[in-house]
């Protein structure tokens, strides 16, 4: 009886242990934080904006648009699944008379980089959107990195 008492005080220590490892283990759901994107218009024309990230839950870059920035105004946009280890965005802006673009001709230590934007309609894709690259209204464009603003996941561009 002894035996069986020790041996049900061990198993019961053992799963209590295992239990306190596993609550200190971060998942995969905790490397994925939410991050800000303040866009400031200082402009007298709207300016439409196309976002790229990494989407930490999805292993894979995310692209979406369009956030519309009113003139002499801002917009604050969130984005889900910011990676604990980004410290970056990339952004293509577009309005009426102007472009805000990457260089296509950048070099490799600081590339900008390539993707596809809807150039009529709101959108959005996971990965690298090939399967839109023949249809209409789709187009390949360079996209711009911004760094993190002094914070971790926090960043401001304006458009002058």
């Amino acid at each position: 009886m002894k035996n069986y008492r020790q041996n049900i005080l061990q198993n019961f220590l053992a799963l209590l242990l295992f239990t306190l490892v596993m609550a200190a283990i971060p998942t995969s759901a905790s490397a994925a934080n939410t991050a800000t994107l303040e866009l400031a218009n200082n402009r007298s024309e709207a300016v439409y904006v196309a976002v790229q990230s990494w989407d930490a839950s999805r292993n894979t870059n995310y692209t979406k648009g369009w956030f519309l920035v009113n003139p002499n105004a801002s917009t604050r946009v969130t984005i889900e699944n910011y990676g604990d280890w980004e410290q970056v965005l990339w952004l293509y802006g577009v309005s009426k008379n102007n472009v805000w673009q990457g260089d296509p001709n950048a070099n490799l230590a600081d590339p900008d980089l390539s993707a596809l934007v809807n150039t009529s309609i709101e959108f959005q894709y996971w990965g690298h959107g090939g399967q839109y690259a023949t249809q209409k209204g789709w187009q390949t464009v360079y996209f711009f990195s911004i760094k993190e603003n002094g914070s971790h996941g926090n960043f401001i561009y304006s458009f002058e």
